[in-house]
């Protein structure tokens, strides 16, 4: 079995770049990149008639999770964002979380993808 991907001596410099990148990129599509439809869609508990939520999800989540992708160059860490994206997601859908809380939780996941490429 081959090792998963690194960076070749990977400076902490270059760790806060890769995790500032990660934090932007994830700013820009949890709040610009969704905006109103896809936020209202990918809630079932108020979906939008004849968009089904799941589908929704599905597109949020990858508009994550490919960047992810992109810049780590690691399928385990775009693997991860797919589920934990929704997970945390599917958590504040139910009101289990707050907004803060949620946005703290997403936050730790790209911190653990700059330690799995270290």
């Amino acid at each position: 079995m081959l090792p998963p991907p690194h960076f070749n001596e990977v400076t902490s410099q270059e760790s806060l770049y890769l995790l500032g990148m990660l934090v932007f990129i994830h700013c820009i599509f949890d709040f610009a990149g969704q905006g109103t439809f896809l936020s209202t869609a990918k809630n079932w508990n108020t979906p939008i008639p004849g968009v089904p939520w799941y589908l929704a999800m599905s597109i949020h989540v990858f508009m994550h999770a490919f960047p992810v992708l992109m810049m780590t160059g690691s399928m385990v860490c775009f693997m991860l964002e797919l589920v934990s994206h929704f997970v945390i997601d599917a958590i504040k859908i139910e009101g289990r979380i707050s907004f803060a809380t949620d946005q703290l939780l997403h936050i730790s996941v790209k911190i653990v993808y700059v330690y799995l490429i270290l």
